[in-house]
């Protein structure tokens, strides 16, 4: 869009603008006050019905139990029961069918009907187990069943030896709800939300007719209160009210409004107003135009300044006639481009300090990438090797015990018994192999974290193999840093990597000559450094990936070892800290144990 156009559009923003928002915040308050006032009026339409259905349960009930109870029907002749049954029926416009039915056999005893009513629906409707067990004077209400242009209910009284029943007709329901549509109120239904049909409806021949699923599903959320709302696109949006029925869970009041009725008048006015503000819309587009048309001549000179600018070119100027703000803006566009030089030599430093940060940050990746895939290979070694130890176990278990009990059946100096007890060597040896496998991929002991003086650790840890490790000629030296601070880890644990380490570097220098094994400590940036250095064989780079996993060794003699440094691992990585390896072949290896220090 060229800024003429755009600048038309202002005017007509500027001049318009006000009158519409106004107008339609003044018309959308009035249509929010009318659609308050029609909720209102509706959930006080949907509570009063709601309160006279309560209001006409509320005295059936107490009529039937109040007759019913008052009357001593087992005493009663045929023809007493007869009358006091009229009597029941007379006592209620809602009454229609009454009888007096046995509570155990179920069977009628006597009925008494003010019409062509059949008395199978209600009676098969009325919970008379339940009322068996009652004692005299309990009340049971059934759900609504059809009857000819009205729904009806069966309400109960349990007397002594039998059961009361009277048919209680919901033909003033309907009326009260013909009478609310032709008041123009809106359509008025009672419905039961349990099994989502209408009790009453505007006219007999919609009692069939499905309640809205959005009514049933808020009337199962309501249980003694009433609630309005809206639904529907628009063109058929309704707005609609529902109330509960007290003393009849499961009944509501439902008054329905289409919203396209109620805010009719609004929509007349919202007509109106659009009529006169395209009118002047239409004005203020030409006088514009003209006005516009002039000043986007003088903005383009300066646009293919800038066009220029960005196409490489050096040293363009745009003219600066004029002291309105396209003067000012020729003038500002000439400053920029003296200044771009100065940028254009920033933001190319800027990317090559960039590139740095972005080529460390992706070292620093790559290096969490290959720890976690450590991690996650040693998980998961540990469950295949888990699965195999299991598997494995039982056969050598066979294998051993058969051999040595071959070996009790021998005699000294028979052929076999060299033969057998090298069978039990190697099913030994192989028992060892699997027990160690389950030592690695089972959870080990629970770590008892506290404060550890590492310094402390390593020189009572190093008591346990120093004399052994002076026995094979190397030179144990120590390089503790003073003032170091605690680790929160478990000694025991720690001392396990420890004396691993020292094995390891220990085995790795057999052959080495000088042989020197140096443990030393330090601190650095919140982190305690343990490291064992040795002057062994070192490792070739082409294994050292492998170094942590499980049974895997550099030993010249493999000798059913190989857990060390992935239990090492587990434990360091247990504590929250990492172990780095630095190796050169024929000179040694340094094993460093990083673990963060306990804070002040």
């Amino acid at each position: 869009m060229r800024l003429y156009q755009k600048l038309v559009l202002f005017m007509l923003a500027a001049a318009v603008g006000p009158v519409a928002v106004v107008g339609f915040a003044l018309l959308g308050r009035a249509q929010d006050e009318l659609r308050s006032r029609i909720t209102e009026q509706q959930l006080s339409v949907a509570v009063s019905a709601a309160e006279l259905a309560a209001r006409d349960v509320e005295e059936a009930v107490e009529s039937l139990t109040r007759t019913a109870s008052s009357i001593r029907w087992a005493d009663l002749s045929g023809d007493e029961r007869a009358g006091a049954l009229r009597l029941l029926v007379g006592q209620s416009r809602h009454f229609v069918v009454a009888s007096v039915i046995d509570s155990t056999s179920g069977e009628t005893s006597l009925k008494v009907s003010g019409g062509p009513e059949d008395l199978a629906p209600f009676k098969a409707s009325l919970p008379l187990a339940e009322l068996a067990k009652a004692e005299p004077g309990a009340v049971a209400m059934s759900d609504a069943y059809l009857r000819v242009g009205a729904r009806a209910s069966s309400l109960a009284v349990s007397v002594q030896g039998g059961v009361v029943a009277v048919e209680f007709s919901l033909r003033a329901l309907m009326e009260r709800s013909k009478d609310s549509a032709r008041s123009g109120a809106g359509e008025l239904w009672f419905f039961d939300a349990g099994s989502g049909k209408a009790l009453a409806a505007p006219s007999t021949e919609r009692l069939e007719a499905p309640i809205p699923a959005r009514a049933v599903e808020i009337a199962k959320g309501l249980k003694e209160s009433s609630k309005a709302w809206r639904e529907g696109p628009r063109g058929g949006v309704q707005m609609a009210a529902v109330a509960a029925v007290a003393g009849r869970p499961g009944w509501f009041a439902l008054v329905v409004v289409p919203e396209a009725v109620a805010l009719a008048p609004i929509d007349r006015m919202v007509g109106t107003v659009l009529g006169s503000m395209g009118a002047m819309l239409a004005l203020l587009l030409a006088l514009g135009f003209a006005f516009t048309r002039s000043l986007s001549r003088r903005i383009e000179v300066v646009a293919e300044g800038a066009r220029a600018l960005g196409r490489g070119e050096q040293n363009v100027c745009v003219p600066e006639s004029g002291v309105d703000e396209v003067g000012d803006l020729a003038r500002v566009f000439n400053a920029m481009g003296s200044e771009l030089d100065v940028s254009r030599k920033k933001l190319e430093r800027w990317n090559e300090e960039l590139q740095q940060k972005v080529e460390e940050r992706t070292r620093e990746l790559k290096a969490a990438q290959a720890a976690l895939l450590e991690a996650q290979k040693l998980a998961a070694i540990g469950q295949l090797g888990a699965g195999v130890a299991h598997e494995i176990n039982n056969p050598l278990a066979g294998i051993l015990g058969n051999t040595q009990l071959l070996l009790l059946d021998r005699p000294e100096g028979d052929r076999d018994i060299a033969v057998l007890k090298k069978i039990e060597t190697q099913a030994k040896r192989a028992k060892e192999i699997t027990a160690n496998l389950l030592r690695f991929s089972q959870q080990r002991q629970q770590a008892d974290f506290k404060p550890v003086d590492l310094n402390k650790l390593v020189k009572e840890t190093l008591t346990l193999v120093e004399t052994q490790v002076k026995a094979e000629g190397v030179e144990l030296a120590l390089a503790l840093a003073a003032g170091l601070p605690p680790v929160k880890g478990d000694p025991g644990h720690l001392a396990q990597v420890l004396l691993n380490l020292v094995s390891n570097a220990r085995t790795a220098m057999l052959k080495a000559a000088p042989k020197r094994l140096t443990v030393s400590t330090r601190s650095e940036a919140g982190k305690v450094h343990l490291t064992v250095s040795d002057t062994g064989k070192g490792i070739d780079g082409k294994v050292l990936p492998r170094i942590f996993e499980p049974f895997f060794t550099t030993k010249d003699v493999w000798s059913n070892v190989g857990l060390g440094l992935s239990v090492s691992f587990r434990v360091v990585e247990e504590h929250g800290g990492r172990i780095e390896v630095a190796t050169e072949v024929g000179k040694g290896s340094a094993f460093t144990v990083e673990l963060p220090a306990v804070g002040p």
